[in-house]
């Protein structure tokens, strides 16, 4: 899940998000609202081919943040949940899927 922590600070700085707080201190909810607030600004600009790919690779790298926000983050970084080896592959690959995206 700290891996995923750069992959969200990545996407903010590609997206161009600013915050009031140190983005460290940010809580995921606060940054994912703060992506998707961006994203809808950068919809009401000029539409470019290049805009357009970044407001598309952001809109699917905010939904797979989300899913595994929901899904994952909050129970691993909380210590309230166990995986079997099947289940910690799905997180794996979920987390690479991502990276591999933004990267």
């Amino acid at each position: 899940m700290c891996v995923v922590q750069h992959g969200l600070r990545k996407l903010c700085d590609d997206l161009g998000v600013t915050f009031n707080k140190d983005f460290d201190t940010l809580q995921w909810n606060d940054i994912l609202t703060g992506i998707d607030a961006r994203l809808k600004k950068l919809r009401d600009e000029p539409q470019t081919p290049e805009l357009t790919a970044r407001i598309h690779l952001g809109a699917k790298a905010s939904s797979h943040f989300f899913s595994i926000r929901e899904a994952w983050r909050n129970y691993v970084m909380h210590g309230k949940e166990h995986y079997d080896p099947d289940e910690a592959r799905a997180v794996v690959t979920a987390v690479r899927s991502i990276m591999v995206a933004l990267a």
